[in-house]
């Protein structure tokens, strides 16, 4: 399951992605909806 906030916007920022690629065609771009909390089996896996 996963829940979002339609309402929101964010900003993506290479230079904050967890991975070490900071490769994406999007940086600095503004970007509808936010992803609040990600659950697989019940678990949280995700929380922001």
């Amino acid at each position: 399951i996963t829940l979002i906030d339609p309402q929101a916007e964010w900003t993506v920022d290479a230079g904050r992605f967890a991975s070490r690629s900071r490769n994406t065609p999007f940086d600095g771009e503004k970007l509808p909806a936010v992803v609040k909390t990600v659950l697989v089996d019940g678990v949280v896996r995700f929380n922001r």
